[in-house]
């Protein structure tokens, strides 16, 4: 991986009086946490979860997300940072973002908060802030979504503030009932975006880059007055930060589940798989490399959030026999605006 030399443009920035700072709802804002690999196989149409918690997705568009390396000494005194690369491909429909789900629909409800970045591009360049509220599967419709913001990028890491002052209440909404689509609000930075996307994004349009994000935070404004981030960042260490990562998003590969024993034609027999975690929504189940002695076909029958059961459909009768296979669950999905 190919590192840099950064040059850095950081204001002066007065801490926040005690007792007026909310937390950092930002998961792994510093982009150390790479979970699935620390870049992305090639450039994509459709991306899913790369730096664990922040979804990125080109649609239409290729994106190509990266954690870089950043040289000791450099002014930015940290370990990495993230980098967005996108191609983009004229179209109305098509754009390219990225953006971070936050569990709890009531987060910053009727307040305000403050939106942190330190980021630079390829060149001057807008991107567009969009925040909104889900209320999960089978809850209020449609999601709220806030008034667009225009956030002006620049060619060296800069610190930039955005208020957001327009939560709304959540009082008397309901909440969907599904335990993996489940309510939260978003934070989404559109790169760039087509002309169906205009009123979500101020008119951005489309053309190709890159942006660095190196922190991201986001705090609420505690008595309405707006937050003037506080060195240090709110920075977990790296341990915690990956196990909060771990409990939403996680790829388990297990490979050769086996089931051996005797067999009998119409009969299933059956081996039981759980998952480590709990994830958002239902992971996709890859089977392959399939084997079976005495059975005509291997499946997964059933699925949940917590586990799995792969079955063979027996066509011997009263043999011995087996099943084997390679198994792949993977909670990676696209994030979609």
């Amino acid at each position: 991986m190919a590192s840099y030399t950064a040059t850095i443009n950081i204001p002066d920035i007065s801490p926040a009086p005690a007792g007026r700072i909310g937390p950092n709802l930002i998961f792994n804002p510093r982009g150390q946490i790479f979970q699935k690999g620390p870049a992305m196989p090639a450039p994509a149409a459709i991306g899913g979860y790369q730096c664990d918690y922040w979804g990125h997705r080109g649609y239409g568009s290729k994106v190509f997300v990266e954690q870089r390396p950043v040289p000791l000494g450099d002014p930015l005194a940290q370990r990495y940072v993230m980098r967005m690369t996108w191609a983009s491909v004229a179209g109305p429909s098509n754009y390219s973002l990225i953006a971070c789900d936050i569990d709890d629909v009531r987060n910053y409800a009727g307040s305000k908060c403050t939106l942190s970045l330190r980021i630079r591009a390829d060149q001057n360049r807008n991107i567009c802030l969009e925040h909104n509220q889900h209320f999960g599967e089978g809850g209020a419709s449609p999601e709220w979504t806030g008034a667009p913001i225009t956030i002006p990028v620049t060619t060296e890491f800069q610190d930039i503030h955005i208020p957001i002052d327009d939560w709304p209440s959540v009082a008397g909404k309901i909440l969907g009932s599904s335990e993996t689509d489940t309510d939260r609000i978003g934070i989404v930075l559109f790169c760039e975006a087509g002309s169906n996307f205009n009123a979500r994004t101020n008119n951005l349009g489309q053309s190709s880059g890159w942006i660095e994000i190196a922190r991201m935070e986001l705090r609420e404004d505690v008595n309405n007055e707006i937050v003037t981030m506080a060195d240090p960042w709110s920075v977990y260490d790296e341990e915690a930060e990956f196990l909060r990562c771990q409990s939403l998003l996680e790829v388990f590969d297990k490979t050769e589940v086996l089931w051996s024993g005797y067999v009998e034609s119409g009969k299933y027999r059956w081996i039981g798989l759980p998952f480590k975690v709990t994830k958002r929504r239902y992971p996709v189940i890859t089977l392959s490399n399939i084997t079976a002695v005495g059975f005509g076909a291997v499946t997964c029958p059933l699925t949940t959030k917590t586990g799995l059961q792969i079955a063979g459909l027996g066509n011997a009768t009263i043999n011995s026999g087996y099943f084997q296979a390679n198994v792949i669950v993977d909670a990676n999905h696209p994030y979609t605006p």
